[in-house]
């Protein structure tokens, strides 16, 4: 009987982390059948737990998890302030591609609210961040966000015409 108590124990305290990690898991799965209330009621409740135990990788994770369903929504000063709090925390722990992440979501963002300059300067900055750590993949899809930003701003025809198009002047 003496092995049975500290098995418990074991069980017991790893059952936070069980709760927390299925939070999740039930987010993402709300989330592909298009329950994006449910989902974000998962992720924040994640979200807290990350926060509460202090494990800031998985917060910062969920935090965009988090900010494309409040988007999905419509929530998008919701979700601007959830990915203001995670770029702090990525800056914290000087992780380079959790911070791209979070800008490149921050300029996406900002296209939807209209707040052009601040999408520009966002993705800017996920585009250097990207190059610095070689991720070649992730950086594609910052340069598809940049197009979308500068079809909101005007579209291709009338940026090519006056050679104001600064996004194809980040393309290498």
């Amino acid at each position: 009987m003496p092995k049975v108590g500290p098995l418990f124990l074991i069980l017991i305290l790893s059952l936070p982390n069980v709760a927390y990690s299925g939070q999740v898991e039930l987010g993402h799965k709300a989330f592909q059948r298009g329950h994006f209330e449910q989902a974000a009621q998962h992720w924040e409740a994640a979200l807290a737990q990350f926060m509460s135990q202090g494990k800031t990788t998985q917060y910062i994770d969920t935090a965009v998890h988090l900010a494309v369903a409040y988007q999905t929504l419509g929530l998008l000063w919701q979700a601007k302030k959830i990915l203001q709090s995670a770029q702090a925390r990525a800056q914290q722990i000087h992780d380079r591609v959790r911070y791209a992440n979070v800008l490149s979501q921050l300029g996406d963002i900002d296209i939807a609210i209209g707040d052009w300059a601040k999408a520009q300067y966002d993705l800017d900055q996920a585009v250097k961040v990207a190059h610095e750590v070689n991720r070649s993949l992730f950086l594609a899809n910052i340069y598809n966000k940049q197009g979308n930003l500068w079809m909101a701003r005007g579209g291709f025809s009338e940026r090519a015409e006056n050679g104001s198009g600064k996004i194809l002047s980040t393309v290498h």
